[in-house]
């Protein structure tokens, strides 16, 4: 009786832990830092949710204009690397949809944070979602980050998928 306690008990704590991974709240602070930055006079307006554009993607899209001209597109998102553990990263796109800068700023794993290094994150810029990103082919694998990299280069693929409806 108790062990089924015990597992009842253990089993509520897990499913509460995890449905809160997926009530993301994403602090967009690092991401308009770097939009200031690269256009000074710029705003940035979130793209309202649809199904068909965000999916299974868990982040939002957001258009940077200069008055009524879009001048750019970002995201802000989350990648599970696993049932508990994550990390947040933001990418800025300019109107051709190619990735102009890329940064992991929440990385929330006990292990793989190599995937942060600004040296292993530049291999995406200028990326255009036109070929198939591979771990070990034509993105460089991390030792001890196996599942970041794995994690983080199918989030980009997803996010390619959805991207061009932005316009």
């Amino acid at each position: 009786m108790k062990k089924a306690l015990f597992i009842l008990i253990s089993l509520v704590v897990l499913l509460t832990f995890a449905a809160a991974q997926h009530k993301i709240s994403l602090s967009d602070k690092s991401m308009r830092k770097a939009i200031v930055k690269l256009y000074k006079t710029a705003s940035v307006e979130e793209v309202p949710y649809s199904k068909s554009l965000y999916g299974n993607l868990q982040g939002k899209f957001f258009r940077i204009k200069e008055g009524n001209t879009v001048i750019a597109f970002s995201y802000l998102g989350r990648v599970n690397n696993s049932n508990s553990e994550f990390f947040d990263y933001y990418a800025l796109f300019n109107t051709q949809y190619r990735i102009i800068k890329l940064s992991i700023y929440n990385y929330n794993a006990s292990h793989g944070e190599a995937v942060c290094a600004p040296s292993w994150l530049k291999q995406f810029v200028l990326y255009d979602g036109k070929e198939i990103l591979k771990v070990g082919k034509n993105i460089d694998a991390i030792s001890g980050a196996t599942i970041s990299t794995h994690s983080f280069t199918e989030n980009i693929q997803e996010l390619y998928k959805k991207i061009y409806l932005l316009k």
